[in-house]
C-alpha cells in the first residue's frame, strides 16, 4: 500500500512541476468535444483548464498520459457525455479529474470514467459531482487493471448504478483489478442498483487465495437510500478493508446490508434501517457502532446536514462528526464585541476571520473627566473580564494585553481603559488564547518652554503621570539667543500624555523649584506662574524683550513734559518721528 501511495504522490508532483496549461472554453477551439481534442492535440500539456460553461463531449476522452483536468479559478464547468462516451484511463497514465460536474441525465450517459488496459495507471477524482448516470460511474471489468483509485470530496446522487464497480479480473494468475481504492469525504445517495453493490463494489479474483493485493479504505462518507441490491459496500474475498466514520441510512427499514466484506475493520460508523452489517463468517471487526437515526435535516430533499442533537455529531474517532464533512453543521464562529459607555457606544457583533479566529474593532474615544472607561468583552452571549482583586484590571500604554480571560464578568465587574489621549483605540480579541490586545493612538512630542525668571544656572524638568524620570527629572536645554525681559529661555520636550511638570534648578526645595504645574494645551510657554501661547504674549516689564530676529530695546521717558521713546539708541516722539 505504501508503495502504491508513493507512486501516486510522485505522479502528482510530476504533474504540477513545470506544468504546461491549455485553456479551453465550451465553444473554442471547436463547438464540441473540446476536452477530447485538447487531450489529443496538446501532447505536451500537463493541465487542461476549463472555463465556465457546458462541455458537450460526443465521443470518449482518451486519457493515455499524465494529465490534470480541472476548472479555471472560480469556474464551475459542466460536462455532458454522450450516452456511450466516457473518460478512458489507459497506458499507465496518471490522471487527476478535479472540480467538474458531470451531468449524466441530459444524454442518459452510461459510464463516467473507465480504466481500460490501465496497468500501472492511477486515477484521482476530487471535488466532482456525478448525477443521472445509467450504469456504474467509475468502472472496470474483465482483464482491465489499475494501480490505484482515489476519490475525495465527491457527490454521487440520483444514479441507477454504483459509484465504483470493479469486477473480478479474468486472468488465471489471480491478480486483482485494482490494488488500492480509497474513498473519503464523499456522499453517495439515491441509487437504484440493479446488480452488484449499490455504492462501492470491488471484486477480487477467485484464484487469488491470499487476496493480499487489494486494499479498500472508506472514511467519512455518507450513504443514503441505496436501493435494489443486497449491500452498500462490497469487498469480495479481501480482508484488507477499513471503513470508518461513515453514516449508512435507508429512508425506511430495508433488507439489504451496509457492508459485505471478508474481514477488515469497521469502526465509528452509524448504520440505520439496514438488516445488519454482515451475513457470513470471516466478517470485519466492528467497533463503536451506532444503530440510531442520524437526524438529517431533510434527507428527502437532498439535505444530509446533521440536525441539532444528532448522535453523529460526536461519534467520530476524534470526537467530531462522522459522515461526509460537507454535511457537518456550519461551525458558528464566536463573535466579539466591546460593551461599555464609551462615547455612548454599545458595541457591534464582529465575526472573526475563519483562518485567524480573531475579531477586531476600532473605537474613537474622547478624553473624559475620569480619564478612562469601564468595559467588558462580549464573546457569544457571555461577558468577560479578569477577575477583579482590589482594583480592576487596567489597560494603559505599558499594559496593552491580557491573556487567559475566562472570568465571566458580573454586573459590577469590568476592565478599565486608561485614556491619555483622545483618538482611535483598536481592540483585538484572539479566540483560542482568550486574549485581548489594545492598540493606543500614537503620541506626539511637545516642547515646553520655561522663561528662567529665577535666573537659575541650570534648569531641569520633572514630569509625571506617568513619571518620566526620578527627581529632579531631566535637564532642559537653553534656547540660544532668546531672552524675555532679559531672562533666558529653556526648552524641554516630552510626550503629550505627561500632564504635570515642575521646573527646578537641579536641587529642588523652596526657592529652587516651581509649584506643581498642570500643562495647558496650546500654551507651551511658562512665565512666572502663567502659561502663554507665544513669547510675544508675555508682557514687557520695562526691561524689554530680546529675540533672535531683532535685538530690540524700548524705553519710554518724559522729557520737558513730552513722551520720548528710546529704541536701539534712537529717540522718537509718540508719532514715530525721529527727534533730532
Amino acid at each position: 500500500m505504501k508503495k502504491i501511495l508513493s507512486i501516486f504522490a510522485a505522479a502528482l508532483i510530476a504533474l504540477t512541476a513545470s506544468a504546461k496549461v491549455v485553456h479551453i472554453t465550451p465553444t473554442a477551439p471547436r463547438t464540441q468535444d473540446n476536452i477530447r481534442y485538447a487531450l489529443r492535440d496538446s501532447l505536451t500539456a500537463d493541465t487542461i483548464m476549463l472555463a465556465e460553461g457546458i462541455y458537450v463531449e460526443a465521443n470518449s476522452i482518451v486519457g493515455d498520459r499524465n494529465i490534470v483536468i480541472m476548472p479555471e479559478e472560480g469556474a464551475k464547468p459542466i460536462v455532458q457525455l454522450a450516452t456511450a462516451a466516457y473518460i478512458k484511463v489507459q497506458n499507465g497514465a496518471n490522471i487527476v479529474v478535479e472540480g467538474l460536474k458531470f451531468d449524466g441525465a441530459t444524454n442518459g450517459t452510461n459510464y463516467g470514467l473507465r480504466p481500460y488496459d490501465a496497468s500501472n495507471s492511477t486515477l484521482k477524482v476530487k471535488g466532482c459531482e456525478f448525477y443521472g448516470f445509467t450504469k456504474n460511474i467509475i468502472t472496470a471489468d474483465g482483464a482491465q487493471h489499475m494501480s490505484s483509485l482515489v476519490i475525495d470530496d465527491c457527490y454521487f446522487h440520483d444514479n441507477t448504478r454504483a459509484a465504483v464497480y470493479f469486477a473480478a479480473s479474468t486472468d488465471t494468475e489471480g491478480s486483482n483489478i485494482c490494488d488500492y481504492l480509497e474513498v473519503r469525504n464523499t456522499t453517495i445517495a439515491n441509487v437504484s442498483a440493479l446488480n452488484g453493490a449499490g455504492a462501492i463494489d470491488i471484486r477480487n479474483n477467485n484464484e487469488n487465495q491470499s487476496a493480499e493485493t487489494v486494499t479498500l479504505i472508506v472514511d467519512r462518507c455518507t450513504f443514503y437510500n441505496i436501493q435494489g441490491y443486497e449491500r452498500v459496500i462490497q469487498s469480495y474475498k479481501s480482508p484488507l478493508v477499513s471503513v470508518s466514520n461513515c453514516i449508512f441510512m435507508q429512508p425506511s427499514e430495508a433488507a439489504n446490508y451496509a457492508i459485505w466484506a471478508y474481514g477488515g475493520n469497521v469502526k465509528n460508523c452509524l448504520v440505520y434501517n439496514f438488516a445488519g452489517c454482515r451475513d457470513w463468517d470471516a466478517c470485519p471487526t466492528y467497533v463503536n457502532m451506532l444503530n440510531v437515526d442520524p437526524l438529517f435535516v431533510n434527507a428527502a430533499e437532498g439535505n444530509f446536514t446533521l440536525g441539532e442533537g444528532s448522535p453523529a455529531l460526536t461519534a467520530a474517532e476524534d470526537g467530531g462528526a462522522i459522515g461526509d464533512p460537507r454535511w457537518a453543521p456550519a461551525e458558528e464562529l464566536p463573535y466579539m464585541a466591546i460593551i461599555g459607555e464609551m462615547n455612548n457606544w454599545a458595541g457591534d457583533e464582529l465575526v472573526p476571520a475563519e483562518d485567524q479566529l480573531t475579531a477586531s474593532v476600532t473605537i474613537n474615544l474622547a478624553m473624559n473627566q475620569n480619564s478612562g472607561y469601564a468595559f467588558k468583552v462580549l464573546v457569544g452571549d457571555k461577558a468577560y473580564c479578569i477577575q477583579p482583586t482590589d482594583t480592576w484590571y487596567t489597560f494603559k500604554r505599558d499594559v496593552t494585553s491580557a491573556s487567559n480571560i475566562d472570568y465571566e464578568a458580573g454586573e459590577n465587574d469590568a476592565f478599565w481603559l486608561n485614556i491619555d489621549k483622545a483618538g482611535a483605540f483598536t481592540f483585538t480579541w484572539t479566540m483560542a488564547e482568550k486574549k485581548l490586545d489594545i492598540t493606543f493612538p500614537e503620541l506626539e512630542s511637545i516642547t515646553y518652554y520655561f522663561v528662567n525668571t529665577p535666573d537659575w544656572e541650570n534648569v531641569h524638568a520633572y514630569a509625571w503621570d506617568p513619571q518620566i524620570a526620578a527627581w529632579p527629572g531631566e535637564a532642559a536645554t537653553v534656547v540660544e539667543g532668546v531672552t524675555v525681559n532679559e531672562h533666558n529661555v529653556w526648552a524641554y520636550t516630552m510626550l503629550e500624555n505627561r500632564r504635570h511638570i515642575i521646573f527646578n534648578d537641579g536641587t529642588g526645595g523652596t526657592g529652587h523649584q516651581t509649584a506643581d504645574l498642570d500643562v495647558v494645551d496650546g500654551k507651551p510657554y511658562y512665565y512666572d506662574g502663567t502659561w502663554y501661547a507665544t513669547l510675544e504674549d508675555i508682557p514687557a516689564e520695562g526691561k524689554g524683550i530680546t529675540n533672535t530676529e531683532a535685538a530690540v530695546k524700548t524705553v519710554k521717558m518724559i522729557e520737558n513734559g513730552q513722551i520720548v521713546i528710546f529704541k536701539n539708541g534712537v529717540r522718537y516722539n509718540v508719532l514715530g518721528t525721529v527727534i533730532r
